[in-house]
């Protein structure tokens, strides 16, 4: 018994629908083709399907995520967090109490120090050693 061509409504054959290549990759997997390069060329010569090899193995492994049951992604981007040092604002920096600031007479203490411990490079050296210290 043979099939008759499908007719379109005003009597024009109607071409077959191309199968779908995720069917196909099923298909040849069924049939025991696993290679991406000859799953792509088996398609091409029976099904005349053009594939690339990457696409088999994109859709290779979605079955095989499918089959395992491995839940998908959710779309789209995940928000920021509230911590997220990119999103935080800058806080001006407090302002030192007032009895932390150097009068002249401070500073000129300073100066007389620094030529009494041989420059400014000893007296900082100086500090960071009681810095150390303490």
């Amino acid at each position: 018994m043979e099939q008759e061509p499908a007719v379109s409504s005003n009597g024009e054959p109607v071409a077959a629908p191309k199968p779908n290549k995720r069917t196909l990759v099923v298909e040849a997997l069924s049939l025991g083709i696993t290679m991406p390069r000859k799953v792509s060329e088996w398609m091409l010569a029976t099904h005349g399907v053009e594939i690339t090899p990457a696409h088999v193995s994109t859709l290779k492994g979605n079955l095989k995520n499918e089959s395992a049951g491995k839940p998908r992604g959710k779309p789209g981007r995940k928000p920021r967090s509230k911590t997220d040092p990119a999103v935080t604002p800058l806080e001006p920096s407090p302002e030192p109490p007032k009895s932390s600031r150097l009068s002249l007479a401070d500073l000129d203490t300073l100066v007389d120090l620094a030529r009494k411990v041989g420059g400014v490079a000893k007296l900082h050296s100086f500090l960071d050693s009681v810095k150390r210290v303490r």
